[in-house]
C-alpha cells in the first residue's frame, strides 16, 4: 500500500513537473523578449534624442558645439550610453560616452564585453531623403540581466517551494484515491486465505472417505473405477488450494515480510531442482540439459525460490512433447544472477503472452487440465520473482519453444 502511495505520488509529481517546467521555459522566454523589447525602445529614444544634436555642413557629419562632454544638452543627459557617428563606409566619425565600439552594427546585437555586455540600436541618418551615415547606441544589459537573474531565482524558489507542497498533498490524497483498490485487494486476499482453509477440511473428508470405501469395497470394479475418479479430482483440488494458500503467503510476505532473508547459493539451488526432474524428463524420453556458471548468492527464501525453478520446469515438462529439448542455464555478472529455463515445446501464441501470469489463465486449457494443471503455477512464479526484488521475462514462438528469464539481484559471486 505504502509503495503504490508513493508511486502514485511520484507519477502525479513528475507529470506536474513537466508540464510546469514547460511552463517556465515559456514565461521565461515572453519574459526575457518583453525586457529585450523594453531595453531596445529606451535605446530608439536615445537615438532620437541624441539625432536632434547631430548637424551636416554640407560635406560631413559631426555633433553640434555646446554640446557637453558626454555628447548631451543637460536636459538629454544619459551617462549610461555611449554613441558613435558612422559615415556610410562605417568609419567612425565621432564618439561619446564611456564604451567605444569601433564597429557598425545595422540590426540590434549584444556585445559580449568584459566585464559588461552591451545592446546595440542604430538609427540611420537621412536628410532630403537621402542617406548620409548612422548614429549607433551601446546600453549596458546590467539591469536587464539583474531583472531576469531575480526572476529566475524567485520563480524557481516558489518551484521548490510548490513541488514540496505538492508532493506532501500528492502523497495523502493518493491514500484516498488507493482506498478503495487497497480495500479490493484486502477483500480478495482474505477470500483466498478463507477458501484455502474452508476447503482443507471436506477435502480431506472426501479423500479419507474414498480411500475408506476403496479399502472396503472389493467389487464391483464400477464402484472402484468412479473411487479413482474422486480421488483424482481430490487430488487436484488438493494442489489448487495449496497453491491458493501459497499465493496468498507470498502476497502477505511481499507486502510485510514476517522471515527474516538467508543467503543462498544458486548453484546448490539449481543444481538440487535439475536433479529431481532428471528420471521425469528421462520417462518422457525428453533431452534435458543444464550449463551452469559461477556460485552467485543471493537474498531471499530457499523454499519459495526452489518453487519458482520447479514450476518452469514443470511448465516445460507439461507442453514439451517426447525427443524434445530442455535447457537450464545459470550465469551471473557482478550485480545480478540470470536463471533461463527454454524448451522446444508447443510455444505461447503473442496474444497470451501479457497473461500468462495470471491466476488460472490457461494458453491451452484442455491440454491444461488433462495434464493436472491448476493454471497457478506462472502465477506462483510470478509472486516469487517479485518477493525477491527479482525480474521474469518470457520470449515464445507458436511451434518452436519458449525461453523464461529469471533476472535476480545477488550479494556477491563465489569463485
Amino acid at each position: 500500500m505504502k509503495f503504490f502511495r508513493w508511486n502514485v505520488t511520484f507519477q502525479f509529481v513528475f507529470l506536474a513537473l513537466c508540464v510546469y517546467v514547460g511552463l517556465v521555459g515559456l514565461s521565461l522566454f515572453l519574459f526575457s523578449r518583453g525586457l529585450n523589447d523594453a531595453l531596445d525602445d529606451q535605446l530608439k529614444s536615445l537615438l532620437a534624442e541624441q539625432s536632434q544634436l547631430i548637424d551636416f555642413n554640407g560635406k560631413d557629419l559631426k555633433w553640434l558645439e555646446g554640446s557637453d562632454s558626454a555628447g548631451f544638452h543637460s536636459p538629454f543627459s544619459r551617462p549610461l550610453a555611449s554613441f558613435q557617428l558612422f559615415d556610410l563606409n562605417g568609419k567612425v566619425l565621432g564618439s561619446h560616452g564611456s564604451y567605444h565600439c569601433a564597429k557598425l552594427f545595422l540590426h540590434p546585437q549584444e556585445i559580449k564585453g568584459l566585464p559588461v555586455t552591451y545592446r546595440t540600436q542604430v538609427l540611420p541618418l537621412i536628410v532630403k531623403d537621402t542617406l548620409l551615415g548612422y548614429l549607433q547606441v551601446e546600453m549596458p544589459t546590467t539591469q536587464r540581466d539583474a531583472v531576469m537573474m531575480k526572476f529566475a531565482v524567485t520563480i524557481c524558489s516558489v518551484t521548490l517551494l510548490g513541488f514540496a507542497l505538492l508532493a506532501w498533498a500528492g502523497y495523502n490524497f493518493s491514500k484516498e484515491a488507493a482506498k478503495p483498490i487497497y480495500d479490493s485487494y484486502e477483500v480478495l486476499r482474505q477470500f483466498s486465505a478463507d477458501v484455502a482453509h474452508e476447503l482443507n477440511t471436506p477435502i480431506s473428508t472426501v479423500r479419507a472417505t474414498a480411500e475408506n470405501m476403496s479399502e472396503e469395497l472389493n467389487e464391483p470394479d464400477a464402484l472402484r473405477t468412479r473411487l479413482e475418479v474422486i480421488n483424482r479430482a481430490v487430488d487436484r483440488m488438493n494442489i489448487i488450494v495449496k497453491d491458493l494458500s501459497l499465493l496468498t503467503r507470498l502476497g502477505m510476505e511481499s507486502e510485510k515480510p514476517t522471515k527474516t532473508p538467508e543467503q543462498i547459493a544458486l548453484r546448490k539451488l539449481v543444481v538440487d531442482v535439475v536433479e529431481e526432474f532428471k528420471d521425469r524428463f528421462q520417462q518422457k524420453s525428453i533431452s534435458f540439459s543444464s550449463k551452469i556458471e559461477g556460485d552467485p548468492i543471493v537474498s531471499g527464501h530457499q523454499d519459495p525460490l526452489h518453487r519458482m525453478l520447479a514450476n518452469l520446469l514443470e511448465n516445460a515438462l507439461r507442453y514439451t512433447d517426447s525427443n524434445g529439448e530442455v535447457n537450464v542455464e545459470l550465469y551471473s555478472d557482478h550485480s545480478h544472477a540470470t536463471i533461463t529455463v527454454s524448451d522446444t515445446g508447443i510455444g505461447i501464441p503473442e496474444e497470451s503472452l501479457p497473461r500468462i501470469f495470471d491466476r488460472f489463465y490457461r494458453v491451452d486449457k484442455a491440454r491444461s487440465r488433462d495434464h493436472g494443471g491448476s493454471g497457478l503455477g506462472l502465477a506462483i512464479v510470478k509472486a516469487i520473482t517479485a518477493m525477491h526484488n527479482a525480474e521474469i521475462d518470457v520470449d515464445s514462438e507458436v511451434g518452436k519453444g519458449t525461453t523464461f528469464t529469471v533476472i535476480v539481484p545477488i550479494q556477491k559471486i563465489r569463485a
